[in-house]
């Protein structure tokens, strides 16, 4: 048989009117929130959100939504001033017979009207390698030896020591501490060295418990 050729559909205009223009909205803006801490000690901010936002032909909001200002703009009460700490000192200018060093700070946070004001020096000064120079480049000085101690043993083959301490450290780069501070020898036999010295060890037999 023959296919259907006609359309299964029709469209006709139901309407000739032109559509309708959304009512004009402008924008408007809420309240402005309260003035939040001071940040730094230098200024605090503020902030405001779109209530209704612009539609149609309707007026954009183009006024801003932070604020800024100073904390001394808006103070909550007096407030007493602030150092920041000290800082470490610094190098000594001279490095024997006095030389002079310093450190020091400043003023973190202003006093605020009826606050206490910085009393204080912002600059702290000190005398440093007050030694005399004649000392410099010193080597290490150490003292003389001690008496030989008493033998380890009685008889027989035995160590003595002998010992000193450091006197004086090193000034300035001068030359360290590289010599021994203990000396250890075996310990004389009886007559060695015109002394009288110890006596040789003498047999001893195993015994029964």
């Amino acid at each position: 048989g023959m296919n259907c050729m006609t359309s299964l559909s029709q469209v006709y205009p139901c309407s000739e009117q032109p559509c309708s223009q959304p009512d004009a909205v402008d924008c408007k803006l809420g309240p402005w929130e309260p003035w939040g801490h001071c940040m730094n000690g230098k200024q605090r901010m503020r902030h405001r959100s779109i209530e209704i936002p612009a539609s149609g032909d309707g007026e954009a909001c183009d006024e801003a939504l932070t604020e800024t200002m100073g904390c001394e703009a808006h103070s909550e009460g007096p407030a007493d001033c602030k150092f920041s700490h000290w800082s470490e000192w610094q190098f000594c200018d001279r490095t024997c017979g006095g030389g002079q060093t310093y450190r020091q700070r400043r003023v973190d946070t202003p006093a605020k009207p009826g606050g206490a004001p910085c009393e204080g020096e912002l600059l702290e000064t000190a005398s440093c390698n007050t030694h005399d120079c004649s000392l410099a480049k010193q080597p290490c000085r150490v003292s003389s030896w001690s008496a030989w101690s008493p033998c380890t043993t009685t008889c027989g083959t035995g160590e003595q020591l002998r010992r000193r301490k450091v006197l004086t450290e090193a000034q300035d780069g001068g030359v360290g501490c590289y010599l021994p501070l203990t000396e250890a020898r075996g310990c004389p036999e009886s007559g060695e060295g015109g002394g009288e010295g110890r006596p040789a060890c003498g047999k001893t037999d195993c015994e029964w418990a």
